[in-house]
């Protein structure tokens, strides 16, 4: 249901634009901005199956050198108090289906006062991808 955390054996795949990479390494302002990402075990089958239909999903274009940053939720929430994932299922909308894995990253800090934070909040995260698959 939208708003559940989801469980912290999960994962979930973050999409990360090619130019917030370098050498497999993810910027931190790849977790900038958009805080969507996708539930991993939402889909069944093994994680080739379930990256593949991921991809079927995103409602972005990806570009060639993007990828799928694998996350763990448990990991997630060890970052800063209140940080989790949440359930935000999307609606079919414009000729795409819908995408009951979509969920987003909730607790982060929101002002531009707390930007130190955001900035500590977003490395951790980086530091945190687990692996890297092609987004396309």
């Amino acid at each position: 249901m939208k708003g559940d955390s989801l469980p912290d054996g999960h994962h979930v795949v973050r999409y990360v634009g090619g130019s917030k990479i370098d050498d497999g390494i993810v910027h931190p302002d790849g977790f900038r901005g958009q805080t969507s990402v996708n539930w991993l075990e939402c889909v069944d089958g093994k994680e080739d199956e379930q990256l593949e239909r991921i991809r079927s999903l995103i409602r972005l274009n990806p570009g060639a050198t993007a990828k799928l940053a694998v996350l763990k939720v448990q990991t997630i929430r060890t970052l800063q108090d209140g940080l989790t994932v949440e359930k935000d299922p999307l609606p079919a909308k414009d000729g795409r289906p819908e995408a009951p894995c979509h969920a987003n990253f909730s607790g982060l800090p929101e002002s531009e006062l707390d930007d130190g934070q955001q900035l500590r909040v977003y490395e951790a995260l980086a530091d945190s991808v687990l692996a890297l698959h092609p987004a396309r």
